[in-house]
């Protein structure tokens, strides 16, 4: 039996929980934009659209964390009011699909309450 490695096995478990992430945002009329690290290094994997509002999630295979870079872009995006996500204490990331589920209801929940917010200012 051929032995396959480690990171070949979480890079298949991380492309399978941003396709299934995809076909959920799909499900839910989002658009889940994929950007490119190459020229914007530590940018969130997908930049999320959504009845005029924007989010951003960087998908991790299970167990993995974002590197410091990562970390800076997310924490700079958090504050500047985009939303990151925030699941099981992962601010920023998730790294299964019940995390990407998690992701989606919560890009609603904070979209419903900030229009409640700018309705009753």
């Amino acid at each position: 039996m051929k032995e396959t490695s480690t990171k070949k096995t979480k890079a298949l478990s991380e492309v399978a929980i941003e396709k299934y992430f995809v076909k959920q945002c799909r499900a839910n009329e989002m658009w889940a934009k994929k950007n490119n690290p190459q020229y914007d290094a530590g940018v969130p994997d997908r930049q999320v659209l959504w009845k005029g509002f924007t989010g951003f999630a960087e998908v991790k295979a299970p167990g993995e964390k974002p590197d410091p870079l990562q970390v800076a872009y997310i924490n700079r995006l958090k504050k500047e009011g985009f939303y990151v996500g925030n699941f099981e204490g992962k601010v920023g990331y998730f790294d299964s699909k019940e995390g990407a589920d998690a992701w989606i209801l919560g890009f609603e929940d904070h979209i419903i309450e900030l229009i409640r917010q700018f309705r009753s200012a």
